[in-house]
């Protein structure tokens, strides 16, 4: 239990990969409620739980920049937590 406290364990991709299941729990969490309510066929709300599980896989590929550092997590301009680099990533995953 102490090597848990080994700063070396704590990198910014573990951080970051931590907070992007964080969000994917949310966000499969608050569209799960509303896709098994009856009496809803609204087809945007089946679109929204293609988006709200796509979002997420499109974060969790994000390569982080040799810059980043963790606790918290800073990666630099123009968001501080997502470089230009890791925007651009997603972009490309996402379209």
């Amino acid at each position: 239990p102490i090597s848990l406290l080994d700063p070396d364990r704590l990198t910014p991709r573990w951080e970051f990969q931590l907070d992007m299941l964080a969000l994917d729990i949310l966000l499969f969490g608050v569209v799960y409620r509303y896709a098994v309510r009856s009496g809803d066929d609204n087809p945007m709300l089946r679109t929204g739980v293609v988006g709200a599980f796509v979002l997420p896989r499109a974060l969790f590929l994000v390569q982080l920049p040799a810059e980043c550092q963790a606790l918290p997590l800073s990666c630099g301009d123009p968001l501080g937590y997502f470089s230009w680099s890791m925007l651009a990533q997603v972009a490309w995953q996402l379209f």
